[in-house]
């Protein structure tokens, strides 16, 4: 008998776009779910270091340490899963909920009309709601409202799946103990018995064995080849379950004599694909991974051919291959030195493609000559052999076997140190620090993932191995244990639902989130951990500064002459700013200049202002901070660093300049700041239209800064900054005061500016137009795009953070491409100015032709070899260093 079948699809372009706008809006709720864990993670290494006494230079607090530390697994686990959750939601979506109508009783009507209201029909009736009554913002609002929506559809998504699943975690539970029909346990008593099954499946040792089985071998009744005479071609105890088998450990680990037999969630689900000469491609078996159950067809006339194995053995092979070279290149392209290649190669690419091909090998083995059907031109024959033929195939197959478990009491006391240290104690300090948003979304967060990390129905099914009777009526006999072979629809839907969300539990991208969001936590520890190493006292002096002379040599004799081609237009500023000496126009370089000098220390920074100004032109006011920091006595050990560039011929005029990033810890506070503005503009660029949630970015950069603790938010450099130009303003001399920077410096000094409603010029600055709602006071639209001014080079990726304010100048940069920073320097920027602008009478640097390719200027003195002029200007600058320490003293920030 011949059974047609055809593939027809009754798809249609409007649905598909109408699945498509649902699948983007949920797609964006899951990129902002991700951007909210990341910077919660963020945050709370921000605490973590505040506990350490990095922000201020304080004791270690080791409660809040021992806090933080251990709220890190539960946040991690937590986030992940609603990560799953979430990307199972999106698939969902874009197949037209077929998931979401396995929950309750709806009809496939309700569950369309619901997705409709929740997904278009409320967004489009605020949408015409706002153009009716002609407010200005109907487009944010209306986005809003359509965000919210989708994020409560989402919850009651993620509130179905936890449901159901603990549900059938204590029908399982009921209907695979023998004491809970002999008790008749109410509610709580399976509950009690759920958790305590669960863990001691979880805690007890494992011995994993791999087998390659020919599939016309009968299976043993047990399901198990251990027990055949098919011998394994690996095996595997890890380390943690050899400890459990020491003697030593007897008393709280009982043996399991013999060993019991655990399942994989894929062998429950039945999820094991069948590889054949039709569903064969080159990149199926090199992408699959090392553990993942498959069977090769290996004879009849489905077989995987010769040919095909050997291509996927040579695919393997050239593919590691080029993917070795693609890093190597990569890395040598980055300028990486020869040993860090060789480490980085041997650790990310050999060591896991190795066993890849190797796996590949034996399929290769595998597949013999003689199983293969060759290819006939008589297509008679053909037919004729393959209705005769009989499909073989081989299996690869990790069986897991439990050696032991752990005992009741021991299982209790675990389950008790992990809710008092990884839940009731850092809940109890985010309590007491009266972090609101922390305390609620910990609470929350600890119930989600304690409810489906105690009464994991994912963990019960690997001790019981199958569905059981879930979904049958009372008395009802079971036909089938697992997916096949249902009496009914109900049976199939429970059955199916529960497939689904165990696999939500144990899925490869449960596995893929857990995976970024640990990366994302060894990648804080890390820093963190390089904060407290570098935080020596003996490396910064009681000012703040960066020790040691500075790098940048200027020399006088020479000149840039403006070139011939259109200059900047803010090459001279005649407005909104103002440097004494200037006739009313302010140098562009002098402001890049005066932004470069707040890495430089004292005495060195005043010998440049000499040079570059005059002698007792300008002059790096210490005494003034000074003052500062004794009417506020809080910022005397700050980590924040600045100058206050002081005018003689100008006493009521100043200049703050704000160092940018010169520690780890700096590199922290940039974070803090921007992290989330620049997530989600990664967000916006990576979706298609993202554009159109360009209007509620600011709104949701504030929601999730929502998370900063206060002790965190307080360390934030832009309040001290901020708080000292208000002080020179109100309580001394200076009336007109501007605020420069450069890097992070540059973008405290744009907040600033702003909240001081003075003039601000950020070179490379990371910009304040999305984060602005987040900083206290918030800033405005009005603020950024009048008092700020933002200098960045071409390439640059700092000012790529955040959206741009209206005023800005774009400069050119003579980097290398694979120089990935070197357009943030802010020497490289004073030199294309200079060259580009004119040097107009300002000494020339000599960096610019030494360090970044630069012309060399045009002598206007006596010296005419500009090389012989730096190398004695670097004399002489050691000279005067030595000569003017003794009369300076140090101070300030």
């Amino acid at each position: 008998m011949y059974v047609t079948v055809k593939e027809t699809s009754d798809s249609t372009y409007g649905l598909t776009f109408l699945r498509a706008t649902y699948s983007l809006i949920a797609v964006f709720m899951g990129g902002f779910l991700f951007i909210f864990g990341l910077v919660l993670l963020l945050f709370l290494f921000i605490d973590l270091a505040t506990a350490l006494g990095l922000t201020s230079g304080g004791s270690l607090k080791a409660a809040a340490f021992v806090a933080i530390i251990f709220s890190i697994p539960v946040f991690v686990y937590s986030l992940s899963m609603v990560m799953s959750i979430a990307t199972r939601f999106v698939v969902d979506t874009w197949n037209g909920h077929p998931f979401l109508r396995t929950f309750g009783n709806w009809s496939v009507v309700v569950t369309d009309w619901v997705a409709f209201t929740m997904y278009l029909g409320i967004p489009l009736l605020t949408f015409i709601c706002t153009l009716m009554m002609r407010l200005d913002d109907w487009w944010a609002i209306s986005l809003i409202t359509w965000f919210c929506t989708v994020i409560l559809f989402w919850s009651f998504f993620a509130g179905c799946v936890i449901y159901y699943e603990v549900h059938a975690c204590l029908y399982l539970i009921g209907e695979a103990n023998q004491e809970v029909k002999d008790k008749n346990l109410g509610i709580f008593g399976k509950i009690k018995l759920a958790i305590v099954h669960g863990h001691r499946i979880r805690l007890g040792g494992v011995r994993r064995e791999l087998y390659m089985v020919d599939g016309n071998m009968v299976l043993p009744e047990d399901g198990s080849y251990t027990d055949s005479d098919v011998e394994p071609h690996m095996v595997r105890t890890s380390l943690y379950s050899k400890i459990t088998q020491l003697k030593c450990l007897g008393c709280i680990y009982e043996p399991l004599d013999p060993p019991k037999r655990q399942w994989t969630i894929d062998e429950v689900r039945g999820n094991v694909p069948f590889i054949t000469k039709h569903s064969w491609s080159l990149e199926k078996l090199f992408c699959m991974g090392g553990r993942a159950a498959s069977i090769p067809v290996v004879a009849g006339p489905s077989a995987i051919t010769r040919k095909e194995a050997t291509s996927s053995f040579v695919c393997a092979v050239l593919g590691n291959i080029i993917f070795i070279l693609l890093v190597v290149g990569l890395l040598v392209w980055l300028g990486v030195e020869a040993l860090g290649i060789i480490i980085a190669v041997i650790i990310l690419c050999c060591i896991p493609e190795v066993m890849s091909v190797l796996r590949l090998r034996r399929l290769y083995n595998d597949v013999s000559p003689q199983d293969v059907v060759e290819e006939n031109n008589d297509e008679d024959d053909v037919a004729a052999s393959e209705e005769e033929a009989v499909s073989s195939a081989i299996y690869q197959v990790w069986e897991a076997w439990k050696l032991n478990k752990p005992t009741a009491t021991f299982t209790w006391i675990f389950i008790a140190l992990e809710v008092i240290f990884l839940y009731l104690w850092p809940l109890i300090h985010m309590a007491v620090l009266k972090n609101a948003p922390s305390t609620i979304l910990f609470l929350f967060l600890g119930i989600f993932s304690g409810v489906r990390y105690f009464l994991s129905t994912s963990v019960l099914l690997q001790g019981i191995g199958n569905f059981g009777s879930i979904g049958l009526r009372e008395g009802e006999a079971l036909k089938h244990k697992g997916l096949l072979g249902v009496k009914s629809k109900r049976e199939w839907v429970a059955k199916s639902r529960l497939s689904q969300i165990v696999g939500i539990g144990n899925d490869k991208s449960l596995r893929f989130w857990n995976m970024i969001y640990t990366l994302l936590v060894i990648f804080f520890v890390v820093v963190v951990i390089g904060a407290v190493a570098t935080t020596d006292k003996s490396s910064t002096e009681s000012d703040g500064q960066v020790k040691g002379t500075s790098q940048t040599l200027l020399v006088s004799g020479f000149a840039y002459e403006r070139q011939p081609n259109l200059p900047y237009p803010t090459c001279r500023l005649k407005k909104g700013l103002e440097i004494p000496g200037g006739d009313g126009v302010v140098d562009l370089s002098d402001i890049a200049f005066v932004a470069g000098l707040a890495y430089v220390k004292m005495p060195d920074s005043q010998i440049m202002l000499d040079q570059w100004f005059g002698a007792g032109v300008a002059t790096d006011n210490v005494e003034v901070i000074d003052d500062f920091v004794t009417v506020f006595p809080e910022y005397s050990q700050s980590a924040a660093s600045y100058k206050l560039i002081t005018f003689r011929d100008t006493p009521t005029f100043a200049v703050v300049s704000i160092r940018g990033t010169a520690t780890l810890w700096d590199l922290m506070a940039d974070a803090q700041l921007w992290l989330s503005a620049g997530l989600f503009q990664g967000l916006r660029e990576l979706l298609p239209l993202g554009e159109v949630w360009t209007p509620t970015l600011h709104k949701m950069v504030k929601f999730v800064s929502a998370l900063e603790a206060d002790s965190t938010s307080q360390v934030a450099y832009y309040k001290e900054t901020t708080k000292f130009v208000k002080y020179l303003k109100e309580n001394t001399e200076f009336t007109t005061v501007q605020v420069t920077g450069h890097s992070l410096g540059g973008g405290l000094a744009l907040i600033t500016g702003a909240q001081s409603d003075v003039a601000a010029v950020g070179l490379s600055a990371p910009n304040a137009m999305l984060s602005r709602e987040t900083f206290d006071p918030p800033l405005t639209k009005e603020q950024l795009n009048t008092l700020t001014l933002n200098i960045v080079p071409v390439g640059d990726l700092i000012p790529m953070l955040d959206d741009k304010a209206n005023l800005f100048q774009n400069i050119e940069c003579r980097a290398d491409a694979n120089d990935i920073f070197g357009c943030h320097s802010s020497t490289r920027s004073l030199c294309e100015i200079m060259y580009t602008c004119g040097s107009e009478g300002r000494p020339v640097v000599c960096n610019c032709t030494a360090d970044y390719d630069y012309p060399q200027p045009i002598p206007t003195g006596n010296q005419t070899n500009f090389t012989q002029a730096c190398i004695e200007a670097a004399v002489k600058m050691e000279v005067e260093v030595v000569k003017m320490e003794s009369n300076f003293t140090t101070g300030g920030r």
